[in-house]
This record gives C-alpha cells, sequence and structure tokens, in this order.
C-alpha cells in the first residue's frame, strides 16, 4: 500500500487482515505514520544491522533480516549471530571466499558426497551459530551469512 507523504507516494504495509481496498492511498503529514501502519524504509537492504523486510510470516509475524560478517574462522567454532528475540529462523543462505585449496567464492550450504568438501552452517541457537569447514578448503578470507527471521517481541 502506498501513502501520500506531502505529495511523495511512500510504500507501508498494514497489520495482517488490512480490509482496505487494494489501490488506497492514505494521506498524513509526514512525520508521523498513521497508527497500525509502518514504513518499510528499504526492503532491499541487505545490512549487518537488523532491518525490516517488509514481509510477513505464516503466523503474521513481521519478517527481519541481518547479515553476518566472519573475517576469523574454526571449523567447528561458534559464533554470536547479534540477533535478539528470535522466534523462527525463516532462512540462512551465505557465501564463503577462500584464498589456498577451494579458491574463489563457496556457496553455503554446501553438501556434497564427500564431507572434506563440505560447507555448512547449523546448530542455530538464540545467541550463536556452528560454522563447519571441510578440509579441502583452505585459505579463509571471509563469510557473509543471511538471516531471515522472526522475533518474539
Amino acid at each position: 500500500m502506498k501513502y501520500n507523504d506531502n505529495g511523495e507516494y511512500k510504500d507501508i504495509y498494514v497489520k495482517a487482515f488490512d480490509t482496505l481496498p487494494i489501490g488506497t492511498e492514505v494521506d498524513y503529514d509526514g512525520n508521523t505514520v498513521p497508527t497500525g501502519w509502518t514504513e518499510i524504509t528499504n526492503p532491499n537492504v541487505y545490512s549487518t544491522t537488523e532491518t525490516d523486510t517488509g514481509k510477513i510470516w505464516v503466523d503474521d509475524k513481521k519478517i527481519y533480516r541481518k547479515v553476518v560478517k566472519i573475517t576469523s574462522l574454526v571449523s567447528g567454532g561458534r559464533y554470536n549471530h547479534g540477533i535478539s528475540n528470535i522466534n523462527e529462523i525463516i532462512s540462512v543462505s551465505g557465501m564463503a571466499y577462500f584464498t589456498g585449496t577451494g579458491a574463489g567464492w563457496q556457496l553455503v550450504p554446501r553438501v556434497v558426497g564427500n564431507s572434506n568438501f563440505n560447507l555448512g552452517l547449523g546448530d542455530i541457537s538464540s545467541t550463536q551459530f556452528l560454522w563447519e569447514v571441510g578440509s579441502s578448503y583452505t585459505g579463509f578470507s571471509k563469510a557473509y551469512f543471511i538471516f531471515e527471521y522472526t522475533k518474539t517481541s
């Protein structure tokens, strides 16, 4: 839905079960989003700070996104994701960069028949996740993981 911000139309979404017709425009003063509405600042932002995606999960909760960057690696290590109040993890994806064996960007998760070439992220708890790297990858440089999730509050 769009609202009129002094002549500039911006995207917003309303709480679940909105009964306004499709295409409805809502005027407001440009300072305060109307009660029950949330402005979507930019749903396509990928940031290391939590971002409201503007999407709603099946339980009518907002979906948030956060990019977690790792610059040092210990296979089997646990890393803090820095996300508070996780309710449900919707998806996790990522890429890792290696400069030695297996050089270049590698998709995470990557599971193959030989565990030496597996790359994975798992055992996600309310504060951290487990990072597994097969022994065939060397020269780790960095990794980015995109978490999408809902919150308890």
